[in-house]
Protein backbone atom coordinates (compact mmCIF):
# COMPACT_ATOMS: atom_id res chain seq x y z
CA UNK A 1 0.00 0.00 0.00
CA UNK A 2 2.85 2.37 0.87
CA UNK A 3 4.49 1.74 -2.53
CA UNK A 4 1.24 2.52 -4.36
CA UNK A 5 0.81 5.74 -2.39
CA UNK A 6 4.40 6.79 -3.08
CA UNK A 7 3.91 6.06 -6.76
CA UNK A 8 0.67 8.06 -6.90
CA UNK A 9 2.27 11.03 -5.17
CA UNK A 10 5.31 10.81 -7.45
CA UNK A 11 3.38 10.83 -10.71
CA UNK A 12 0.94 13.48 -9.49
CA UNK A 13 3.94 15.73 -8.77
CA UNK A 14 5.53 15.00 -12.17
CA UNK A 15 2.24 15.75 -13.93
CA UNK A 16 1.74 19.02 -12.04
CA UNK A 17 5.34 20.02 -12.74
CA UNK A 18 4.78 19.40 -16.48
CA UNK A 19 1.67 21.62 -16.31
CA UNK A 20 3.76 24.28 -14.55
CA UNK A 21 6.35 24.12 -17.33
CA UNK A 22 3.61 24.50 -19.95
CA UNK A 23 2.34 27.56 -18.10
CA UNK A 24 5.65 29.42 -17.75
CA UNK A 25 6.81 28.34 -21.20
CA UNK A 26 4.18 27.84 -23.87
CA UNK A 27 1.33 29.81 -22.28
CA UNK A 28 3.50 32.84 -21.53
CA UNK A 29 5.18 32.85 -24.95
CA UNK A 30 1.81 32.62 -26.72
CA UNK A 31 0.22 35.30 -24.52
CA UNK A 32 -2.18 32.67 -23.13
CA UNK A 33 -3.85 32.27 -26.53
CA UNK A 34 -3.78 29.26 -28.83
CA UNK A 35 -4.72 31.20 -31.95
CA UNK A 36 -3.07 34.26 -33.45
CA UNK A 37 -3.77 36.14 -36.66
CA UNK A 38 -0.08 36.37 -37.52
CA UNK A 39 3.11 34.56 -36.40
CA UNK A 40 3.26 35.67 -32.77
CA UNK A 41 6.46 35.40 -30.72
CA UNK A 42 8.81 34.71 -33.67
CA UNK A 43 12.11 36.58 -33.49
CA UNK A 44 14.42 35.15 -36.16
CA UNK A 45 14.51 34.20 -39.81
CA UNK A 46 14.73 30.46 -39.06
CA UNK A 47 11.37 30.53 -37.29
CA UNK A 48 9.63 32.04 -40.34
CA UNK A 49 11.48 29.58 -42.55
CA UNK A 50 9.88 26.70 -40.64
CA UNK A 51 6.45 28.16 -41.46
CA UNK A 52 7.34 28.25 -45.16
CA UNK A 53 8.80 24.73 -45.22
CA UNK A 54 5.77 23.32 -43.42
CA UNK A 55 3.26 25.11 -45.63
CA UNK A 56 5.27 23.91 -48.62
CA UNK A 57 4.66 20.31 -47.55
CA UNK A 58 0.96 21.03 -47.14
CA UNK A 59 0.86 22.74 -50.53
CA UNK A 60 2.80 20.14 -52.54
CA UNK A 61 1.70 17.08 -50.56
CA UNK A 62 5.26 15.86 -49.99
CA UNK A 63 8.81 16.98 -49.25
CA UNK A 64 10.37 15.52 -52.40
CA UNK A 65 10.75 18.98 -53.91
CA UNK A 66 10.74 22.43 -52.38
CA UNK A 67 8.44 25.21 -53.60
CA UNK A 68 10.00 27.49 -56.22
CA UNK A 69 9.64 30.61 -54.07
CA UNK A 70 11.97 29.08 -51.46
CA UNK A 71 14.66 28.24 -53.99
CA UNK A 72 15.27 31.30 -56.18
CA UNK A 73 12.56 30.26 -58.65
CA UNK A 74 13.76 26.68 -59.21
CA UNK A 75 10.93 24.15 -58.81
CA UNK A 76 13.01 20.96 -59.05
CA UNK A 77 15.32 21.34 -56.04
CA UNK A 78 15.22 18.50 -53.52
CA UNK A 79 14.06 18.82 -49.94
CA UNK A 80 17.45 19.15 -48.26
CA UNK A 81 16.55 19.79 -44.62
CA UNK A 82 15.83 17.01 -42.12
CA UNK A 83 12.14 16.20 -42.84
CA UNK A 84 10.54 14.74 -39.68
CA UNK A 85 9.83 17.93 -37.74
CA UNK A 86 8.09 19.75 -40.61
CA UNK A 87 5.91 16.71 -41.33
CA UNK A 88 4.89 16.57 -37.66
CA UNK A 89 4.13 20.30 -37.71
CA UNK A 90 2.03 19.92 -40.87
CA UNK A 91 0.09 16.96 -39.46
CA UNK A 92 -0.51 18.73 -36.16
CA UNK A 93 -1.78 21.80 -37.98
CA UNK A 94 -4.20 19.71 -40.05
CA UNK A 95 -5.39 17.72 -37.02
CA UNK A 96 -5.77 20.67 -34.63
CA UNK A 97 -7.09 23.25 -37.06
CA UNK A 98 -4.46 25.70 -35.86
CA UNK A 99 -2.48 27.85 -38.25
CA UNK A 100 0.99 26.51 -38.99
CA UNK A 101 2.70 29.24 -36.94
CA UNK A 102 0.66 28.41 -33.84
CA UNK A 103 1.22 24.69 -34.42
CA UNK A 104 4.98 25.26 -34.49
CA UNK A 105 4.99 26.91 -31.07
CA UNK A 106 2.62 24.41 -29.45
CA UNK A 107 4.51 21.42 -30.84
CA UNK A 108 7.91 22.87 -30.00
CA UNK A 109 6.99 23.58 -26.39
CA UNK A 110 5.28 20.19 -25.97
CA UNK A 111 8.38 18.38 -27.20
CA UNK A 112 10.50 20.31 -24.73
CA UNK A 113 8.27 18.93 -21.96
CA UNK A 114 8.41 15.45 -23.52
CA UNK A 115 12.22 15.72 -23.36
CA UNK A 116 12.00 16.62 -19.65
CA UNK A 117 9.78 13.60 -18.99
CA UNK A 118 12.07 11.30 -20.99
CA UNK A 119 15.03 12.54 -18.94
CA UNK A 120 13.03 11.97 -15.77
CA UNK A 121 12.53 8.33 -16.77
CA UNK A 122 16.22 7.98 -17.59
CA UNK A 123 17.28 9.34 -14.19
CA UNK A 124 14.51 7.38 -12.45
CA UNK A 125 16.11 4.19 -13.76
CA UNK A 126 19.02 5.07 -11.47
CA UNK A 127 17.09 6.56 -8.55
CA UNK A 128 13.54 7.83 -8.19
CA UNK A 129 14.62 10.10 -5.35
CA UNK A 130 17.31 11.72 -7.50
CA UNK A 131 14.94 12.04 -10.46
CA UNK A 132 12.36 13.97 -8.41
CA UNK A 133 15.03 16.49 -7.40
CA UNK A 134 16.65 16.64 -10.84
CA UNK A 135 13.51 17.56 -12.77
CA UNK A 136 13.47 21.03 -11.19
CA UNK A 137 16.41 22.15 -13.38
CA UNK A 138 14.01 22.11 -16.35
CA UNK A 139 12.61 25.48 -15.24
CA UNK A 140 15.69 27.01 -16.89
CA UNK A 141 14.36 25.92 -20.30
CA UNK A 142 12.25 29.07 -20.31
CA UNK A 143 14.65 31.39 -18.51
CA UNK A 144 17.43 33.70 -19.70
CA UNK A 145 19.28 32.77 -22.88
CA UNK A 146 18.05 29.18 -22.78
CA UNK A 147 14.60 30.37 -23.85
CA UNK A 148 15.62 31.89 -27.20
CA UNK A 149 15.44 28.60 -29.10
CA UNK A 150 11.65 28.81 -29.13
CA UNK A 151 11.42 32.29 -30.64
CA UNK A 152 14.36 31.54 -32.94
CA UNK A 153 12.64 28.46 -34.38
CA UNK A 154 15.00 25.70 -33.20
CA UNK A 155 12.10 23.32 -32.68
CA UNK A 156 13.72 20.50 -34.66
CA UNK A 157 16.59 20.58 -32.15
CA UNK A 158 14.11 20.28 -29.27
CA UNK A 159 12.33 17.38 -30.98
CA UNK A 160 15.59 15.55 -31.72
CA UNK A 161 16.63 16.02 -28.08
CA UNK A 162 13.51 14.15 -26.97
CA UNK A 163 14.32 11.32 -29.39
CA UNK A 164 17.96 11.23 -28.26
CA UNK A 165 17.11 11.00 -24.56
CA UNK A 166 14.53 8.33 -25.35
CA UNK A 167 17.20 6.39 -27.24
CA UNK A 168 19.53 6.68 -24.22
CA UNK A 169 16.70 5.28 -22.07
CA UNK A 170 16.35 2.33 -24.47
CA UNK A 171 20.10 1.72 -24.21
CA UNK A 172 19.73 1.44 -20.45
CA UNK A 173 17.19 -1.34 -21.11
CA UNK A 174 18.83 -2.89 -24.13
CA UNK A 175 18.13 -6.37 -22.81
CA UNK A 176 14.46 -5.96 -23.74
CA UNK A 177 13.41 -8.43 -26.45
CA UNK A 178 12.93 -5.85 -29.19
CA UNK A 179 14.94 -3.06 -27.61
CA UNK A 180 17.35 -2.86 -30.53
CA UNK A 181 14.46 -2.26 -32.95
CA UNK A 182 13.06 0.59 -30.83
CA UNK A 183 16.57 2.01 -30.63
CA UNK A 184 16.84 1.82 -34.43
CA UNK A 185 13.56 3.69 -34.93
CA UNK A 186 14.59 6.42 -32.48
CA UNK A 187 18.09 6.73 -33.97
CA UNK A 188 16.70 7.11 -37.48
CA UNK A 189 14.14 9.60 -36.15
CA UNK A 190 16.98 11.70 -34.74
CA UNK A 191 18.89 11.63 -38.03
CA UNK A 192 15.74 12.71 -39.87
CA UNK A 193 15.01 15.51 -37.39
CA UNK A 194 18.33 17.16 -36.45
CA UNK A 195 21.27 15.14 -37.65
CA UNK A 196 23.80 16.61 -35.21
CA UNK A 197 22.02 14.84 -32.36
CA UNK A 198 22.41 11.60 -34.34
CA UNK A 199 26.18 12.17 -34.30
CA UNK A 200 26.02 12.80 -30.54
CA UNK A 201 23.95 9.63 -30.03
CA UNK A 202 26.49 7.64 -32.06
CA UNK A 203 29.32 8.88 -29.83
CA UNK A 204 27.31 8.31 -26.65
CA UNK A 205 26.40 4.78 -27.74
CA UNK A 206 30.07 4.00 -28.43
CA UNK A 207 31.01 5.35 -24.98
CA UNK A 208 28.16 3.42 -23.35
CA UNK A 209 29.29 0.09 -24.78
CA UNK A 210 32.98 0.78 -24.17
CA UNK A 211 32.11 1.21 -20.48
CA UNK A 212 29.99 -1.96 -20.51
CA UNK A 213 32.73 -3.96 -22.21
CA UNK A 214 35.36 -2.60 -19.79
CA UNK A 215 33.16 -3.69 -16.88
CA UNK A 216 32.47 -7.04 -18.57
CA UNK A 217 28.76 -6.35 -18.62
CA UNK A 218 28.29 -6.69 -22.37
CA UNK A 219 28.01 -9.80 -24.52
CA UNK A 220 28.50 -10.73 -28.15
CA UNK A 221 24.75 -11.15 -28.54
CA UNK A 222 24.23 -7.58 -27.33
CA UNK A 223 26.77 -6.24 -29.83
CA UNK A 224 25.01 -8.18 -32.60
CA UNK A 225 21.70 -6.56 -31.64
CA UNK A 226 23.33 -3.14 -31.68
CA UNK A 227 24.75 -3.82 -35.16
CA UNK A 228 21.33 -4.98 -36.34
CA UNK A 229 19.80 -1.80 -34.94
CA UNK A 230 22.39 0.25 -36.80
CA UNK A 231 21.57 -1.49 -40.09
CA UNK A 232 17.83 -0.91 -39.58
CA UNK A 233 18.35 2.76 -38.71
CA UNK A 234 20.58 3.29 -41.77
CA UNK A 235 18.02 1.61 -44.04
CA UNK A 236 15.19 3.80 -42.70
CA UNK A 237 16.99 7.07 -43.33
CA UNK A 238 19.19 6.03 -46.27
CA UNK A 239 17.51 8.35 -48.80
CA UNK A 240 17.93 11.41 -46.62
CA UNK A 241 21.50 10.50 -45.66
CA UNK A 242 22.29 10.48 -49.37
CA UNK A 243 20.73 13.95 -49.76
CA UNK A 244 22.63 15.15 -46.69
CA UNK A 245 25.93 13.82 -48.04
CA UNK A 246 25.38 15.53 -51.40
CA UNK A 247 24.02 18.73 -49.88
CA UNK A 248 24.92 19.91 -46.40
CA UNK A 249 28.04 17.74 -46.07
CA UNK A 250 29.43 18.57 -49.52
CA UNK A 251 31.44 21.44 -48.07
CA UNK A 252 33.58 19.16 -45.92
CA UNK A 253 34.68 19.90 -42.36
CA UNK A 254 36.60 22.68 -40.64
CA UNK A 255 39.14 21.53 -38.07
CA UNK A 256 40.30 24.94 -36.88
CA UNK A 257 40.11 25.76 -33.19
CA UNK A 258 38.10 28.70 -31.88
CA UNK A 259 35.12 29.59 -29.71
CA UNK A 260 31.92 30.24 -31.64
CA UNK A 261 28.62 31.41 -30.16
CA UNK A 262 26.23 34.38 -30.55
CA UNK A 263 27.67 37.22 -28.48
CA UNK A 264 24.49 38.24 -26.65
CA UNK A 265 22.70 34.90 -26.59
CA UNK A 266 25.32 32.36 -25.60
CA UNK A 267 24.21 29.73 -23.10
CA UNK A 268 27.07 28.76 -20.79
CA UNK A 269 27.12 27.52 -17.20
CA UNK A 270 26.96 31.09 -15.94
CA UNK A 271 23.40 31.33 -17.25
CA UNK A 272 22.39 28.95 -14.43
CA UNK A 273 23.27 31.54 -11.79
CA UNK A 274 23.79 30.00 -8.34
CA UNK A 275 22.73 26.60 -9.72
CA UNK A 276 25.95 26.37 -11.75
CA UNK A 277 27.79 25.48 -8.54
CA UNK A 278 25.37 22.61 -7.93
CA UNK A 279 26.04 21.38 -11.47
CA UNK A 280 29.82 21.55 -10.99
CA UNK A 281 29.52 19.76 -7.66
CA UNK A 282 27.25 17.19 -9.29
CA UNK A 283 29.81 16.63 -12.02
CA UNK A 284 32.46 15.82 -9.42
CA UNK A 285 30.15 13.46 -7.54
CA UNK A 286 29.04 11.79 -10.79
CA UNK A 287 32.61 11.19 -11.95
CA UNK A 288 33.50 9.76 -8.55
CA UNK A 289 30.54 7.39 -8.62
CA UNK A 290 31.20 6.29 -12.20
CA UNK A 291 34.91 5.69 -11.62
CA UNK A 292 34.14 3.67 -8.49
CA UNK A 293 31.87 1.28 -10.35
CA UNK A 294 28.38 2.80 -10.07
CA UNK A 295 26.24 1.94 -13.10
CA UNK A 296 24.09 4.82 -14.27
CA UNK A 297 23.23 5.68 -17.86
CA UNK A 298 21.78 8.99 -16.66
CA UNK A 299 25.05 10.09 -15.05
CA UNK A 300 27.09 9.05 -18.07
CA UNK A 301 24.67 10.95 -20.30
CA UNK A 302 24.83 14.10 -18.14
CA UNK A 303 28.63 14.16 -18.07
CA UNK A 304 28.78 13.39 -21.80
CA UNK A 305 26.38 16.19 -22.78
CA UNK A 306 28.24 18.67 -20.58
CA UNK A 307 31.43 17.87 -22.50
CA UNK A 308 29.61 17.95 -25.87
CA UNK A 309 28.41 21.44 -25.01
CA UNK A 310 31.98 22.67 -25.19
CA UNK A 311 32.95 21.05 -28.50
CA UNK A 312 32.39 24.42 -30.18
CA UNK A 313 36.13 24.94 -29.81
CA UNK A 314 36.21 22.65 -32.88
CA UNK A 315 34.85 24.78 -35.71
CA UNK A 316 32.91 22.05 -37.51
CA UNK A 317 30.87 21.48 -34.35
CA UNK A 318 30.73 25.17 -33.41
CA UNK A 319 27.14 26.12 -34.31
CA UNK A 320 25.77 22.80 -33.05
CA UNK A 321 27.59 22.80 -29.71
CA UNK A 322 26.20 26.14 -28.56
CA UNK A 323 22.73 25.02 -29.73
CA UNK A 324 23.10 21.90 -27.60
CA UNK A 325 23.79 24.05 -24.55
CA UNK A 326 20.31 25.55 -24.87
CA UNK A 327 19.02 22.11 -23.81
CA UNK A 328 21.40 21.78 -20.86
CA UNK A 329 18.50 22.32 -18.40
CA UNK A 330 17.38 18.86 -19.54
CA UNK A 331 20.72 17.18 -20.23
CA UNK A 332 22.42 18.14 -16.96
CA UNK A 333 19.50 17.59 -14.60
CA UNK A 334 20.91 14.38 -13.12
CA UNK A 335 24.02 16.24 -11.97
CA UNK A 336 22.20 18.53 -9.54
CA UNK A 337 19.99 15.71 -8.29
CA UNK A 338 22.85 13.38 -7.47
CA UNK A 339 24.76 16.09 -5.56
CA UNK A 340 21.83 17.18 -3.39
CA UNK A 341 20.68 13.63 -2.71
CA UNK A 342 24.06 12.26 -1.65
CA UNK A 343 24.88 15.29 0.50
CA UNK A 344 21.57 15.03 2.38
CA UNK A 345 21.88 11.26 2.67
CA UNK A 346 24.86 11.89 4.92
CA UNK A 347 22.47 13.21 7.58
CA UNK A 348 19.14 11.60 6.58
CA UNK A 349 19.53 7.85 6.72
CA UNK A 350 15.93 6.85 5.94
CA UNK A 351 15.00 8.73 2.80
CA UNK A 352 11.36 9.21 1.82
CA UNK A 353 9.86 10.15 -1.54
CA UNK A 354 8.24 13.25 -0.08
CA UNK A 355 11.67 14.62 0.84
CA UNK A 356 12.71 14.63 -2.83
CA UNK A 357 9.45 16.26 -3.85
CA UNK A 358 9.81 19.01 -1.23
CA UNK A 359 13.43 19.67 -2.26
CA UNK A 360 12.35 19.74 -5.90
CA UNK A 361 9.59 22.26 -5.14
CA UNK A 362 11.98 24.47 -3.14
CA UNK A 363 14.61 24.37 -5.89
CA UNK A 364 12.14 25.00 -8.72
CA UNK A 365 10.49 27.82 -6.76
CA UNK A 366 13.87 29.40 -5.99
CA UNK A 367 14.96 29.28 -9.63
CA UNK A 368 11.64 30.73 -10.78
CA UNK A 369 11.68 33.52 -8.19
CA UNK A 370 15.31 34.43 -8.81
CA UNK A 371 15.48 34.29 -12.60
CA UNK A 372 12.15 33.88 -14.35
CA UNK A 373 10.78 36.75 -16.41
CA UNK A 374 7.71 36.36 -18.58
CA UNK A 375 8.98 35.81 -22.11
CA UNK A 376 6.18 37.32 -24.17
CA UNK A 377 5.81 39.75 -27.03
CA UNK A 378 4.84 39.62 -30.67
CA UNK A 379 8.41 39.27 -31.90
CA UNK A 380 9.55 40.87 -35.14
CA UNK A 381 6.25 40.45 -37.01
CA UNK A 382 3.15 42.62 -36.71
CA UNK A 383 -0.33 42.55 -38.20
CA UNK A 384 0.36 45.23 -40.82
CA UNK A 385 3.30 43.46 -42.39
CA UNK A 386 1.61 40.06 -42.24
CA UNK A 387 -1.50 41.46 -43.94
CA UNK A 388 0.74 42.83 -46.68
CA UNK A 389 2.43 39.46 -47.21
CA UNK A 390 -0.94 37.69 -47.34
CA UNK A 391 -2.28 40.25 -49.82
CA UNK A 392 0.66 39.55 -52.13
CA UNK A 393 0.14 35.81 -51.74
CA UNK A 394 -3.55 36.02 -52.63
CA UNK A 395 -3.66 38.83 -55.21
CA UNK A 396 -0.58 38.64 -57.41
CA UNK A 397 0.30 36.23 -60.25
CA UNK A 398 2.37 33.25 -59.11
CA UNK A 399 5.22 34.28 -61.39
CA UNK A 400 5.26 37.86 -60.08
CA UNK A 401 8.64 39.22 -59.03
CA UNK A 402 8.61 41.37 -55.88
CA UNK A 403 11.26 43.79 -54.66
CA UNK A 404 11.46 45.04 -51.07
CA UNK A 405 13.01 48.34 -50.16
CA UNK A 406 13.64 49.47 -46.56
CA UNK A 407 11.49 47.84 -43.85
CA UNK A 408 12.42 46.71 -40.36
CA UNK A 409 11.29 43.05 -40.64
CA UNK A 410 12.91 42.41 -44.02
CA UNK A 411 16.38 41.91 -42.57
CA UNK A 412 15.10 38.44 -41.64
CA UNK A 413 15.05 36.88 -45.08
CA UNK A 414 12.70 33.95 -44.47
CA UNK A 415 9.85 36.29 -43.56
CA UNK A 416 9.50 37.01 -47.28
CA UNK A 417 9.19 33.32 -48.20
CA UNK A 418 5.73 33.35 -46.67
CA UNK A 419 4.30 35.51 -49.44
CA UNK A 420 4.97 32.54 -51.76
CA UNK A 421 6.42 34.65 -54.55
CA UNK A 422 9.95 35.09 -55.86
CA UNK A 423 11.24 38.11 -53.97
CA UNK A 424 14.36 40.23 -53.74
CA UNK A 425 15.65 42.68 -51.14
CA UNK A 426 17.54 45.87 -51.83
CA UNK A 427 20.91 45.85 -50.06
CA UNK A 428 20.55 48.24 -47.14
CA UNK A 429 24.18 49.30 -47.43
CA UNK A 430 23.69 50.36 -51.05
CA UNK A 431 20.29 51.86 -50.23
CA UNK A 432 21.65 53.94 -47.34
CA UNK A 433 24.57 55.15 -49.45
CA UNK A 434 22.19 56.27 -52.20
CA UNK A 435 20.11 58.15 -49.64
CA UNK A 436 23.24 59.88 -48.28
CA UNK A 437 24.27 60.81 -51.81
CA UNK A 438 20.73 62.17 -52.34
CA UNK A 439 20.22 60.11 -55.48
CA UNK A 440 17.18 58.28 -56.77
CA UNK A 441 18.60 55.42 -58.84
CA UNK A 442 17.31 52.91 -61.34
CA UNK A 443 19.81 50.24 -60.29
CA UNK A 444 20.43 49.03 -56.75
CA UNK A 445 22.35 46.10 -55.34
CA UNK A 446 19.77 43.39 -54.67
CA UNK A 447 19.79 39.88 -53.19
CA UNK A 448 17.27 37.15 -53.86
CA UNK A 449 15.36 36.11 -50.74
CA UNK A 450 15.78 32.34 -51.00
CA UNK A 451 17.19 29.33 -49.20
CA UNK A 452 20.32 28.53 -51.20
CA UNK A 453 21.48 25.77 -48.82
CA UNK A 454 22.91 22.61 -50.39
CA UNK A 455 23.84 24.71 -53.46
CA UNK A 456 20.27 24.34 -54.84
CA UNK A 457 20.67 20.56 -55.18
CA UNK A 458 18.50 18.81 -57.78
CA UNK A 459 18.31 15.35 -59.34
CA UNK A 460 19.37 14.94 -63.00
CA UNK A 461 18.67 11.21 -63.18
CA UNK A 462 18.36 8.27 -60.80
CA UNK A 463 22.02 8.36 -59.79
CA UNK A 464 23.04 11.81 -60.98
CA UNK A 465 22.64 15.12 -59.17
CA UNK A 466 23.41 18.72 -59.98
CA UNK A 467 23.68 22.09 -58.27
CA UNK A 468 21.85 25.02 -59.81
CA UNK A 469 23.98 27.38 -57.74
CA UNK A 470 27.10 26.25 -59.60
CA UNK A 471 25.52 25.81 -63.02
CA UNK A 472 23.71 29.12 -63.60
CA UNK A 473 24.84 32.73 -63.59
CA UNK A 474 24.06 33.72 -60.01
CA UNK A 475 24.62 37.39 -60.83
CA UNK A 476 20.99 37.21 -61.92
CA UNK A 477 20.13 36.83 -58.24
CA UNK A 478 22.82 38.88 -56.51
CA UNK A 479 24.27 42.24 -57.47
CA UNK A 480 23.19 45.39 -59.28
CA UNK A 481 19.81 45.17 -60.96
CA UNK A 482 17.32 47.61 -62.43
CA UNK A 483 14.25 47.87 -60.25
CA UNK A 484 12.19 48.02 -63.44
CA UNK A 485 12.84 44.27 -63.75
CA UNK A 486 10.29 43.70 -60.98
CA UNK A 487 6.50 43.62 -61.10
CA UNK A 488 5.71 44.91 -57.61
CA UNK A 489 7.51 47.27 -55.22
CA UNK A 490 7.12 47.14 -51.43
CA UNK A 491 8.02 50.29 -49.49
CA UNK A 492 7.36 50.93 -45.81
CA UNK A 493 6.09 54.39 -44.90
CA UNK A 494 7.75 54.25 -41.49
CA UNK A 495 10.27 52.36 -39.43
CA UNK A 496 13.05 52.59 -36.89
CA UNK A 497 15.22 54.46 -39.40
CA UNK A 498 13.05 57.39 -40.45
CA UNK A 499 15.59 58.73 -42.94
CA UNK A 500 15.37 55.48 -44.93
CA UNK A 501 11.57 55.47 -44.63
CA UNK A 502 11.50 59.00 -46.09
CA UNK A 503 13.77 57.81 -48.90
CA UNK A 504 11.25 55.01 -49.53
CA UNK A 505 8.54 57.61 -50.03
CA UNK A 506 10.66 59.62 -52.47
CA UNK A 507 11.19 56.49 -54.57
CA UNK A 508 7.48 55.64 -54.32
CA UNK A 509 6.55 59.11 -55.62
CA UNK A 510 8.91 58.72 -58.56
CA UNK A 511 7.47 55.30 -59.40
CA UNK A 512 3.93 56.71 -59.29
CA UNK A 513 4.98 59.59 -61.57
CA UNK A 514 6.08 56.96 -64.06
CA UNK A 515 2.80 55.09 -64.02
CA UNK A 516 3.02 52.68 -61.06
CA UNK A 517 -0.23 52.32 -59.13
CA UNK A 518 -0.84 51.68 -55.45
CA UNK A 519 -2.59 48.33 -55.02
CA UNK A 520 -2.21 47.98 -51.24
CA UNK A 521 -1.52 50.46 -48.49
CA UNK A 522 -1.87 49.98 -44.74
CA UNK A 523 1.28 51.86 -43.86
CA UNK A 524 3.16 49.34 -45.95
CA UNK A 525 2.81 50.43 -49.56
CA UNK A 526 2.67 47.97 -52.48
CA UNK A 527 3.02 49.48 -55.95
CA UNK A 528 2.38 47.66 -59.20
CA UNK A 529 4.58 48.44 -62.19
CA UNK A 530 2.71 49.59 -65.28
CA UNK A 531 5.41 51.02 -67.58
CA UNK A 532 8.58 49.14 -68.53
CA UNK A 533 10.52 52.38 -68.04
CA UNK A 534 9.42 52.64 -64.40
CA UNK A 535 11.63 55.36 -62.90
CA UNK A 536 13.94 58.21 -63.82
CA UNK A 537 17.25 58.71 -62.09
CA UNK A 538 17.77 62.11 -60.46
CA UNK A 539 19.27 63.92 -57.52
CA UNK A 540 17.09 65.37 -54.79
Amino acid sequence: MRLKLDSAVEWAYVFLFAVFLAYIGMAAAMDHRLKHTFPYGFSASDAFGEIAYTEGIQELGSYKFLPFYLRAGFSDTLGFHMPISNHIFALFSFASGLEVWDSLLVTGFLYSIFAVLAMYLLVRGFSRSIALISISLAVFLYIRNFSVIYSWGQWDLVMATFFMISAAWVLSRFELKYGYMLFAVLASGIALTHITEAAFLFMFTALFFIIRIARKKSSFAEIKKLAAGGVIATAICFYYLMIFKLGYAAGGVDNTIGYHAPEWFDAALGQFGFVQFLIIGGLIVSLFLLFTGTESTALVFGVFMLLIGYTNFISSFAPRAFQTRYLWPVHLSALIGVLIYFLLKLVIKEWKTIYSILIGIILASSITYAYYEKNSGSGIMDQRHWDMLMWIRENTPKDAKIIYFYGDPYSQEAILWNQKRLSYRVSMEDFANAAKERKIKREYVVNVAAADDAELLYRKSLFSFGYHYNEVNMSEYFGKKSICYFDYFVLDRGGMQQALAQYNLLIANELVKNGAIAVFDNGVLVLKKIKVDCIEERDF
